[in-house]
């Protein structure tokens, strides 16, 4: 999958708000790290690389 759009952010800056419009203009489907906390596979993948255990991405 080639990605089109990166937008980062801290949170409550307006990335939930972002992800919507990016959706609405075509972008998407976007991930959002609200679909990491539904999912318990990626909660455990994100605190594996913030405890340096990079997985293959």
């Amino acid at each position: 999958m080639a990605l089109d759009v990166i937008g980062a952010g801290m949170g409550r800056t307006g990335t939930y708000s972002l992800k919507l419009a990016l959706e609405h203009l075509g972008f998407g489907p976007c991930h959002h790290m609200a679909d990491v906390h539904a999912n318990p596979e990626q909660k455990a993948l994100w605190r594996a690389a913030g405890q340096g255990q990079l997985p293959t991405w």
